[in-house]
């Protein structure tokens, strides 16, 4: 056979990542046409029409990919405050100062819960959200207590998000109100 060149092993990787990628792919369009026949079959039952299903379908999925997103981050995030109870039971006295900073974040992240689940709102203003206040040295998604400027751009953030959710409510819904005053 002979020596086993650098040549013969980039094309056997190239080989083996094309692969892979190709089986990924066959597992991803697996799961699309499950989840879409799955919900095809669900609206069926409940009642709908074949082309109403085609018509909602895009809304659906999309809905469902941010249901499951939303989901993994609430799970990851009570994962972590059940580690960080776990942590503060082995004996650790919390520090008044560490007890309001922990209350904080929770409402933090109770907030952004609600603010993902309103109609309208974007994975773009979830991410500015979390982007707005980023603290680098933490890892953190929520401004600190003591950092007044994270706590304006994120505090700014929200309400933009708030902002362009309630104008584009207000574009689709029906203008009769404005006419009956």
């Amino acid at each position: 056979m002979g020596q086993y060149t650098k040549e013969m092993h980039e094309a056997y990787r190239k080989e083996q990542d094309e692969k892979a990628a190709k089986e990924a792919q066959e597992r991803d369009h697996r799961r699309q046409r499950m989840e879409r026949a799955n919900a095809r079959r669900a609206w069926l039952a409940d009642g709908g029409s074949e082309a109403d299903f085609e018509k909602a379908w895009p809304s659906l999925r999309d809905e469902g990919r941010r249901r499951r997103v939303m989901d993994a981050d609430r799970r990851a995030r009570e994962a972590m405050r059940k580690a960080q109870r776990a942590e503060s039971r082995k004996g650790r006295a919390m520090a008044a100062r560490t007890i309001i900073e922990a209350e904080r974040r929770e409402n933090l992240e109770v907030l952004e819960e609600t603010f993902a689940v309103l109609e309208g709102v974007t994975n773009e203003h979830l991410t500015a959200l979390r982007r707005s206040s980023t603290t680098t040295a933490l890892r953190s998604f929520y401004p600190l207590a003591d950092d007044p400027l994270g706590q304006a751009a994120y505090t700014a953030a929200a309400l933009r998000g708030l902002a362009e959710t309630v104008a584009t409510l207000q574009e689709t819904s029906p203008r009769s109100s404005r006419a009956t005053k």
